[in-house]
């Protein structure tokens, strides 16, 4: 079996069209992890490239993007350039079934606004895949609603239920 050297000045460009396989090969081999596919992460066709390459990513999102990388300590796109805007329709329609679950009758869209505002204020961003944020009413309020409960419930909001879009250029 022939062997061949490591060259050190190789470099790597693999793609993939599902970001949990290129999320895990970024993982193991490090580089940039970048969104290649579609401007919005909510298109059904995703496209998601892993390099090693500066200068290609320097073609493709600029140099200002490498500083951007440095100061995050993060290379994953998503990650640092992404970030939720609003509820989707799929959001919205979950939330309205969850407060009629509940026996609740609020203003939907009152009810999405500050869903919305307490996903946007969160400490840790939610992450555009696979993340999930849970909206809580509390028993006091459910309590004046006519609810009777000596608990707290909650609304779970899936990452697929939030429309992201670019935050950092």
């Amino acid at each position: 079996m022939k062997t061949f050297p490591i060259n050190p000045d190789a470099v790597f460009i693999k793609t993939f069209n599902n970001y949990e396989e290129a999320r895990s090969y970024y993982n193991d081999w490090g580089g940039w992890l970048l969104h290649t596919g579609h401007k919005t992460c909510d298109a059904p066709n995703n496209h998601f490239t892993v390099t090693d390459d500066e200068g290609f990513v320097k073609d493709l999102r600029g140099e200002d993007f490498i500083y951007h990388c440095e100061a995050c300590e993060d290379w994953d796109e998503l990650k640092i350039c992404f970030g939720p805007q609003h509820l989707n329709e799929k959001g919205q329609k979950h939330v309205e079934a969850s407060l009629k679950e509940i026996g609740l009758n609020w203003n939907l869209d009152a009810t999405c606004t500050e869903i919305e505002e307490k996903i946007l204020s969160m400490n840790e961003p939610l992450e555009v895949f696979n993340d999930h944020f849970y909206y809580e009413i509390s028993r006091k309020e459910l309590n004046q609603c006519g609810v009777e409960t000596n608990w707290p419930t909650e609304i779970e909001i899936t990452s697929d239920m939030v429309a992201f879009g670019r935050i950092y250029p």
